[in-house]
This record gives structure tokens, sequence and C-alpha cells, in this order.
């Protein structure tokens, strides 16, 4: 199992990072992804 962090940083939308696969970022309507 790889660590998932989960950080909410304003109503709607949540952004989580998980090791080794990226960062992805949420919102309502689109999501975004930013390899790291």
């Amino acid at each position: 199992d790889s660590y998932l962090a989960t950080l909410t940083i304003e109503p709607g939308v949540e952004v989580r990072f998980e090791t080794g696969t990226g960062l992805y970022i949420g919102k309502p309507h689109s999501s975004y992804r930013v390899d790291a």
C-alpha cells in the first residue's frame, strides 16, 4: 500500500498526493494532474 495524504484547501476542492503516482487536484467541474 502506498501512502496517501488528503488535504482540503477549501470547500469542494480536494488536493491529494499519492507517493509514486503524482499530485491530484479535484475541483467541482474539472480535474488536474501534476506528475511528481
